[in-house]
């Protein structure tokens, strides 16, 4: 795959936490104004999981909520094969368009899970995160938010540019 290109050109094993840096809020265009227009992450996040299949063909992702915890999973499929590097950078670029439409510096994840990763690893990918990772086997990939911080209004909130942006 171009991620196991990639990784093998760099010789850099955490390529998938590289790319994101590089990825702006206005990278996807009309999505990233929808998001950028959307009125909470929660809309946001729910907004890019209904059209996931057109951002991404190997990582769509869902959003479960409880009454305290919103939670945004990654799902790679079997008929797919999905590099390590690709979910990585597919969960930072997640975390990095929250922090790039909410002001708020407090806004980070409760915790992040990445199944496959050692302690080792945990210093430097909660770096990258910004919050707790763990590295449960049986369970999805998955970024769990504060429900009450990601239902909070949002300074770009625009209704309007939602409705154009809906309607393409």
């Amino acid at each position: 795959t171009l991620w196991a290109l990639a990784e093998s050109a760099t010789e850099d094993r955490f390529i998938g936490l590289r790319v994101p840096m590089y990825v702006h809020a206005t990278t996807l265009h009309a999505m990233s104004m929808a998001n950028l227009a959307s009125t909470s992450l929660l809309d946001a996040f729910e907004r890019s999981a209904r059209f996931s299949r057109i951002i991404t063909t190997s990582v769509p992702f869902h959003v479960h909520k409880s009454t305290t915890t919103i939670r945004v999973e990654f799902l790679a499929e079997d008929a797919i094969p999905v590099s390590r590097p690709s979910l990585e950078a597919s969960l930072l670029l997640c975390v990095k368009m929250t922090r790039e439409i909410d002001f708020d510096p407090n806004n980070r994840p409760i915790e992040v899970n990445i199944p496959g990763h050692d302690d080792t690893d945990r210093l430097l990918l909660e770096r990258a995160f910004g919050c707790t990772v763990i590295s449960d086997e049986f369970s999805p990939h998955y970024i769990l938010f504060d429900r009450s911080h990601a239902e909070a209004s949002l300074p770009t909130a625009n209704p309007e540019i939602i409705q154009v942006c809906e309607r393409i």
